[in-house]
């Protein structure tokens, strides 16, 4: 799996609130805050711009959870990477659980325990 760019979430959700977080993987939220911020784009049209100000805030608050959910999914990946490495009984390296030997000390391994 690949990490995502907290950047590219951040800015893709304040210029087009949802995209951001189909980024970020959340696609459903993604959908509803896309339709929401067009909802508010066309109220804004129709309302002498009180939809704007809504749209406006709306892209904010999609920045920051931009960022949070982007933060989220890069975590999980880092615990799935660190899930599967152990540590060199020898040498103290993490290596990978099905290693047979170490990459580091290039000794055997036999029996190792989890990072």
């Amino acid at each position: 799996m690949v990490k995502k760019e907290a950047a590219i979430a951040m800015v893709l959700n304040f210029f087009f609130p949802g995209i951001g977080y189909m980024y970020a993987g959340r696609p459903i939220l993604g959908v509803f805050v896309f339709m929401l911020s067009g909802v508010l784009f066309i109220t804004g049209i129709f309302t002498l711009g009180v939809g704007f100000l809504l749209l406006g805030g709306l892209a904010f608050i999609a920045t920051i959870d931009g960022y949070l959910c982007v933060k989220k999914y890069n975590d999980r990946i880092d615990a799935q990477i660190e899930a599967s490495l152990a540590v060199c009984p020898h040498c103290a390296e993490k290596i990978q659980k099905t290693a047979k030997v170490c990459r580091y000390c290039q000794r055997p391994i036999e029996g190792i325990r989890a990072a």
